[in-house]
C-alpha cells in the first residue's frame, strides 16, 4: 500500500456500548410502572409522584447516554490512531501509526449481543501506551486498516 492509497477510518461507538447507562434506565422506567401500578391504588398522590419522577429519571439517564455516545469520536488515518472525548471535558489520546505494536479485539457479553467490539491499540514508545477504541460494529476493518497505514507509513519513512 502506498502513501497515497492510506486508508482513513472515522467512527463512533455504538449507542449500544454504553450498557450501564441502559441497563440503568430501563430498571428506573420499570420500576416506575410497577410503583405507579401499585401506588396507585394505595398510596395516593405522593406515590404516584414518587413513581413518576422515577421514569423521568430513567429517561434523564436515555438522553446522558445518548450525548456521551456522540462525544466520542475515533480515527485511524495515514499518520495516527486517535480517540478524543469531548463531554464535560475534552480529551485526546494520539499514537504514531508507525509505532503500534499491538491490535487487540475483544467482546463482552453484552458486546456480542449487539455485534459490536472494543479494540485497544497499543504502543511501546513513551512506555507502554493503549488507546481504546469501544462499541465499534467493524473491528476486523479497524485492525486491518491500522496495520496497512502502519506498513505505508514504515514504507515512507524508509525512502526518506
Amino acid at each position: 500500500m502506498s502513501e497515497t492509497e492510506a486508508k482513513v477510518l472515522e467512527l463512533k461507538p455504538s449507542f449500544f456500548a454504553f450498557a450501564d447507562g441502559i441497563l440503568l434506565a430501563g430498571m428506573c422506567i420499570i420500576s416506575g410502572i410497577i410503583l405507579a401500578a401499585l401506588t396507585g391504588t394505595y398510596a395516593g398522590l405522593y406515590g404516584i409522584i414518587i413513581a413518576m419522577a422515577t421514569e423521568m429519571f430513567g429517561v434523564l439517564v436515555i438522553g446522558v447516554v445518548y450525548f456521551r455516545s456522540l462525544a466520542y469520536n475515533f480515527r485511524v488515518d495515514k499518520l495516527n490512531v486517535s480517540a478524543e472525548y469531548n463531554f464535560v471535558v475534552f480529551k485526546s489520546e494520539t499514537i504514531p501509526v508507525e509505532t503500534v505494536t499491538e491490535v487487540l479485539i475483544s467482546q463482552s457479553l453484552w458486546e456480542r449481543l449487539f455485534k459490536i467490539a472494543s479494540v485497544r491499540v497499543y504502543s511501546l514508545v513513551g512506555g507502554k501506551r493503549c488507546i481504546l477504541f469501544f462499541g465499534v460494529s467493524r473491528p476486523d476493518e479497524v485492525r486491518k486498516t491500522i496495520f496497512d497505514n502502519r506498513e505505508a507509513r514504515l514504507q515512507q519513512i524508509k525512502k526518506v
